[in-house]
């Protein structure tokens, strides 16, 4: 609009305000690309009675789920927000299995994984209490999935979390 007017008057301060405008956008998406490119976020939730936990870092989103992923109602499900996130590219979807993170015959089919620097137990079934520890394993996040009917006690002996979330599927 204003570079239209600038065409039509030919008045060099209409340019300077165009350009002076173009900067200020240009200012702004370089602020909203660095925020996106720092951001790490753990998102957990529930989709159709399947946990989805949403892995982002920077511009790059990781999903991990108990259920498929690939289905169209899934992924028009989550685009918005990935799209909020300024996530871009490929979304690699994975299942919650033990071939993810770290594997101990005491997690039984639990997973430890990190992410961002942060120590995250993902709670499938119920822990193996054979396991005894003199001190609990200290964790960032402890999530409680699927039909995890878990004692709260017994649990909290084998980890130490600084946040406890159950997931409604």
């Amino acid at each position: 609009f204003f570079l239209g007017i600038y065409i039509w008057q030919r008045q060099l301060k209409y340019l300077v305000f165009v350009l002076g405008l173009f900067a200020i956008f240009q200012i702004i998406h370089v602020f909203c690309l660095v925020s996106w490119n720092n951001q790490e976020l753990i998102l957990i939730g529930s989709c159709k009675s399947n946990t989805v936990i949403n892995l982002i870092e920077g511009r790059h989103c990781t999903v991990l789920t108990n259920g498929d992923t690939d289905s169209d109602e899934f992924q028009y499900a989550l685009r918005s927000f990935w799209t909020e996130q300024g996530v871009a590219g490929h979304i690699e979807s994975k299942t919650l299995d033990t071939s993810l993170g770290h594997h101990a015959p005491w997690l039984g089919n639990n997973l430890l994984i990190s992410f961002a620097g942060k120590q995250v137990v993902i709670m499938n079934e119920n822990v193996s209490l054979q396991f005894h520890s003199p001190e609990p394993l200290k964790i960032d996040l402890l999530v409680i999935t699927g039909d995890v009917k878990a004692n709260l006690d017994a649990t909290l002996e084998l980890f130490s979390p600084d946040r406890i979330v159950i997931d409604a599927s």
